[in-house]
């Protein structure tokens, strides 16, 4: 898992050649800017259009409370006291 977490048939899965641990580590500003720009088609963009537009929305979210340098994959037990309040705050809305 190479520190993942993930097992390898979840990682072997990518999107645009992207894994979900690729994903994971990018900053939420990153993710922002690499989701908005997700080109789908077909079935692809039936299904993974409302997914898209709700994830773009809860990164911007956490984007516009300060916290957009941080990364999916950073720990929730690593984050200072007014992180984990500005998060706790983006997910009860």
């Amino acid at each position: 898992c190479n520190g993942t977490r993930l097992k390898k048939e979840s990682l072997a899965i990518k999107l645009e050649g992207m894994s979900i641990a690729d994903l994971s580590d990018k900053s939420l500003h990153q993710g922002v800017e690499w989701f908005s720009k997700l080109e789908l088609s077909g079935n692809r963009e039936v299904i993974g259009a409302p997914i898209v537009k709700e994830i773009v929305s809860r990164m911007k979210f956490l984007c516009e409370v300060g916290l957009g340098y941080l990364t999916l994959s950073r720990s929730a037990s690593t984050l200072s006291g007014g992180e984990l309040q500005r998060v706790r705050l983006a997910t009860s809305i």
